[in-house]
């Protein structure tokens, strides 16, 4: 009689995979078969070693052996495999060869878990860039929402404007091709199409007007609009939309010069250089920056007065300080036992050498005083004195301001 115990068809490194990722509560499929349905409806395409779901995404896992997949051929074959996968719903391909699987599962496990993460972050970001309702449309859009939107763009226009301008040699048919690859560009990325929503009464003029643009859209729940231009002259875009706040104007040079416009909540973007895209121009990025050039101004000026506050309290911290310890020398000076302590040895406890230095500096610095200082002025009074000017280059020492007065008292009875 055979057994009825299932048999896993796992090799040891696809097992040891398996062990972790239910060790890490994920949710997963073993050798999970992608079908071409458009060739064969009954034989799998591929079998994945893994599929990991994330909220959103799918990632497939593969747990390459170093006999089966170490060859150039084999890698080849890898990488042809992982471009048909992504193309068929599956977000990404992660591969981990037999080192990493038996000596470093953590950071295997790491990079799924990061992995996962983003693809998930990606997929929420484009339903909140692609989702519209034309009844709650901001009155502009964000500068954070304005960048992320002109960061996801810019490689491609520019892709796009390079390989136009090369490949038409007719300039006024460039124009129309880069229309038709922006569009291209506009739907892959999953932004809104306007153009089933123009009914609503906030769209009302984007409607009568949308044959002034070369496209439009909606991202962030915002109406946009391209116009690409490849002279210098004023671009020429309906006047109650360029000052519409709400509407953001993205303007794409592809030929070399530069462009005007007059209005608000636009960017201009360089399509023709050789940086991506690069900003010519914007209210929304460009007040941004100076936005945040005058904030960091301000708090370098709040720093400095901070800087200047604490400073003026440790000195008032340090002037408390000083008077209270004359009123203590004040008392000690008359006591009994100050006059016997006359005839101690200041800084018994120093180095000879240092004992030396800090009675040179002292000597010195009683060079510096005017006779009638040097002969009015108390012992105490002096040893402060020295101790701004002089003691930080002894602060490595330790003695007491009793020793400092005594050794002036020494040295001015010299």
């Amino acid at each position: 009689m055979k057994s009825l115990i299932p048999i896993n068809e796992n090799s040891p490194l696809e097992e040891k995979m398996e062990l972790s990722l239910k060790r890490a509560g994920l949710k997963f499929k073993s050798q999970f078969s992608l079908m071409d349905k458009s060739k064969d409806q009954w034989n799998p395409k591929y079998i994945l070693d893994f599929l990991v779901y994330g909220e959103y995404c799918k990632i497939a896992i593969e747990c390459d052996g170093i006999t089966y997949h170490s060859s150039k051929d084999a890698r080849q074959h890898d990488t042809q495999r992982d471009i048909w996968v992504k193309q068929h719903g599956i977000q990404d391909t992660l591969r981990f060869d037999t080192n990493q699987i038996l000596n470093d599962m953590d950071s295997v496990m790491t990079e799924i878990h990061n992995t996962i993460a983003a693809n998930d972050k990606l997929y929420l970001d484009k339903q909140v860039q692609g989702a519209f309702n034309p009844n709650q449309i901001p009155k502009s859009i964000g500068a954070d929402d304005a960048q992320i939107l002109i960061r996801s763009l810019q490689e491609e226009l520019s892709k796009v404007c390079k390989d136009v301008t090369k490949t038409v040699k007719i300039r006024e048919r460039r124009k129309g091709e880069i229309r038709k690859r922006v569009r291209d560009v506009i739907q892959r990325k999953g932004f809104a199409d306007l153009k089933n929503l123009f009914g609503y009464f906030a769209l009302e003029k984007l409607a009568s007007s949308q044959n002034d643009f070369d496209c439009i859209f909606g991202a962030f729940n915002v109406p946009c609009t391209i116009t690409l231009t490849n002279c210098s002259r004023q671009v020429k875009i309906p006047k109650d939309i360029a000052e519409d706040e709400s509407i953001l104007k993205i303007i794409v040079l592809y030929e070399q010069g530069s462009t005007k416009f007059k209005g608000s909540s636009y960017i201009v973007l360089d399509g023709f250089s050789e940086e991506r895209c690069r900003i010519l121009k914007s209210d929304i990025l460009g007040h941004l920056q100076r936005q945040k050039t005058d904030v960091q101004k301000h708090q370098i000026i709040l720093d400095r007065y901070q800087e200047h506050e604490t400073e003026k309290e440790l000195l008032n911290e340090v002037s408390r300080l000083e008077t209270e310890l004359r009123q203590v020398y004040q008392k000690l000076y008359q006591s009994k036992s100050f006059r016997s302590s006359i005839n101690q040895s200041p800084f018994e406890n120093l180095d000879p050498t240092d004992r030396e230095k800090i009675v040179i500096s002292i000597s010195r610095f009683l060079s510096t005083m005017t006779e009638t200082q040097s002969s009015k002025e108390k012992s105490i009074d002096i040893a402060f004195t020295w101790l701004k000017q002089e003691g930080i280059y002894f602060k490595h020492l330790v003695f007491t301001l009793h020793e400092l007065t005594l050794a002036i008292h020494y040295l001015r009875k010299m």
